[in-house]
């Protein structure tokens, strides 16, 4: 464990890591050959990378590509070590990369059926990740089929992306920009990990939506409206946008809301506002 890195590693598996198989199943009945990319982030031992891919092996429909990324070189050997003892099915396909999870693309992802972003996060870089799976959300249309993520968290930042008004973070606001839904599926006490950290963590599961290309750039200005409500919490939404209100959108509902603080909005009063307030 190197310090630098924020790593605590998994004593045993949850079962709500894994993969969700509904999708897969599904697929599975149709007698469909598919395609699956799995990226998980930070591998540590290998323990859940071997418990997904035997979870997988029944699927002899699935050709799959699993990719590990870690910043961590000696997690990235500890990994292969653990898969090579399993011995995986030539359909499993992995790539062990040794790189910043943030700075990772991944490649020929409209090549894939099903995609899998998953992984048990260093707390230093949770937010970073969970951001770019975001972007991801975004940038991946109507296909592949992005799976509910599942990440370990510190749980007081769980608690924050699962919130809602009248007491929403703004990682819960932000975060139902992207998702069908989001909760907190397992909690985790410091011995669940080794060394045991300071804090409770727990597991963040997120289902998904799927945006057309036309959503993108209005997605990305909500984003940026609902940030910039944040900024100012403490003030009314009136405050903040006051001098960029169009006179002609103003209504009673638009009204009642500017004077609500951003923790009490909900998503379709953020998309109210946005279409109410220019550049």
């Amino acid at each position: 464990m190197k310090k630098q890195f924020g790593q605590h590693f998994l004593r045993q598996v949850p079962k709500e890591l894994l993969l969700p198989l509904d999708a897969l199943e599904k697929r599975q009945s149709l007698q469909k050959a598919a395609r699956l990319y799995l990226l998980e982030i930070g591998p540590g031992s290998g323990i859940v990378t071997t418990a997904v891919i035997n979870q997988l092996l029944p699927f002899s429909h699935l050709l799959i590509t699993y990719e590990v990324v870690d910043i961590d070189l000696e997690a990235i050997r500890a990994t292969e070590a653990a898969v090579q003892e399993i011995a995986p099915p030539k359909r499993v396909r992995m790539v062990y990369t040794h790189e910043d999870a943030l700075k990772h693309k991944i490649k020929s992802i409209d090549s894939y059926d099903f995609v899998y972003i998953f992984g048990s996060l260093p707390y230093n870089v949770s937010k970073k990740v969970v951001n770019a799976a975001k972007q991801i959300s975004l940038e991946v249309g109507l296909t592949p089929e992005l799976l509910p993520s599942r990440f370990v968290l510190q749980k007081e930042v769980a608690d924050d992306y699962i919130s809602a008004p009248p007491s929403a973070a703004f990682l819960g606001a932000d975060l139902s920009l992207y998702a069908e839904y989001r909760k907190i599926t397992k909690h985790l006490p410091p011995g669940s990990f080794y060394p045991a950290p300071k804090v409770d963590s727990a597991i963040l599961e997120i289902g998904w939506k799927r945006f057309e290309a036309k959503q993108v750039m209005t997605i990305k200005r909500l984003a940026k409206i609902i940030r910039q409500g944040f900024i100012a919490k403490r003030k009314v939404i009136n405050s903040v946008f006051k001098s960029r209100l169009i006179p002609e959108k103003i209504t009673p509902t638009l009204l009642q809301l500017l004077h609500m603080r951003a923790h009490e909005l909900s998503l379709a009063e953020w998309e109210l506002l946005e279409t109410s307030v220019s550049d």
